[in-house]
């Protein structure tokens, strides 16, 4: 089996809203997805699967919810726990799912979300791959299950939804339907919100031809239009701002000429671990400094994302940063 899946749980509502963008991105230059907010993620995710591990781990503000809620249920009686446990569906839809639970009756999938944008449990494609994944990597263990939860943990919130084993059947199915369309080379492609994390977006042609009839839209003058359209300009304008950074994403890791990569302005954050002030809820660096709190050993500096700037601007960038 391969490290990486073809078809990942995690990108599962982009491969199925657009099954062309599976093989469009197998062919797209390769843009590093690794920024100060993934990296930090990938730093939350392993102190947590530490300590349900058992691990001694100083448990951050930002993941205490999801800790507290997976120990209170891997602590269920007769309970058989799965922490970061590669499963697979099939041959082509494999991945790691945080946490999985069986107890009695009922299979549970929990996912810590670690970003800002609300993830929800209900229809989540991830979590039914994942949950399919146990049945059939473990059939021995979980054939008695009649209920699936699927539940989302995201700062301070919980979001579970529940399905029965015939609805699974029938979710999977359709996940399966998509999957064989995303497995051809001619698949269609089909652009929507999901472009924003895809991989293939910046040589999509598709989405090419979508950002012009958006740059048509979101350059209207105000003044002129209906309230209706002039709303239509405003999320036309978000669209064509997602392909904009996309093709500036590529720059930054294909420097053109003339042009040099530098790092981003930095800034002092709470370190990964960090046992936080709270207020009650945690403190800002600010907030903590105006109350006079020595954080020194609570921070630290971590730079800016890189950048492209033309080369002579990039001279002066680093000479500034050295006074």
């Amino acid at each position: 089996m391969s490290t990486h899946a073809r078809l990942s749980p995690s990108a599962s509502a982009r491969w199925i809203a657009c099954p062309g963008s599976v093989a469009l991105s197998e062919r797209a230059p390769s843009i590093s997805s690794s920024t100060t907010y993934a990296d930090r993620g990938t730093a939350l995710h392993a102190m947590a699967a530490d300590y349900l591990r058992g691990v001694e781990v100083d448990v951050p503000a930002e993941i205490k919810t999801y800790c507290d809620y997976a120990m209170a249920r891997i602590q269920q009686r007769r309970a058989t726990v799965w922490i970061e446990q590669p499963m697979s569906l099939d041959a082509q839809i494999f991945g790691t799912p945080d946490l999985v639970i069986v107890s009695g009756d009922t299979l549970e999938v929990v996912d810590l979300k670690t970003g800002f944008q609300e993830v929800k449990a209900a229809g989540n494609t991830q979590l039914i791959c994942y949950a399919e994944a146990a049945l059939r990597t473990y059939p021995a263990i979980t054939k008695r299950i009649k209920t699936i939860r699927l539940t989302i943990v995201q700062q301070s919130s919980i979001a579970t939804a529940r399905l029965s084993r015939s609805a699974l059947r029938s979710y999977v199915a359709a996940i399966l339907s998509a999957a064989d369309r995303a497995s051809r080379h001619d698949a269609p492609r089909v652009v929507g919100s999901h472009c924003q994390y895809c991989p293939g977006a910046v040589i999509c042609d598709e989405r090419k031809a979508e950002t012009l009839r958006h740059v048509r839209v979101a350059f209207t003058d105000p003044e002129t239009v209906d309230e209706a359209l002039l709303c239509a300009a405003v999320e036309d304008g978000k669209r064509v701002i997602e392909h904009i950074e996309s093709l500036i994403a590529y720059a930054v890791q294909h420097p053109p000429r003339g042009y040099a990569v530098v790092d981003g302005r930095g800034r002092r954050v709470w370190k990964t671990g960090a046992d936080i002030p709270m207020l009650p809820k945690p403190m800002t660096l600010a907030e903590a400094t105006d109350r006079g709190l020595d954080i020194s050993s609570l921070t630290e500096y971590r730079a800016g994302a890189p950048k492209l700037v033309k080369t002579d601007d990039a001279i002066e960038h680093h000479f500034t940063d050295d006074i």
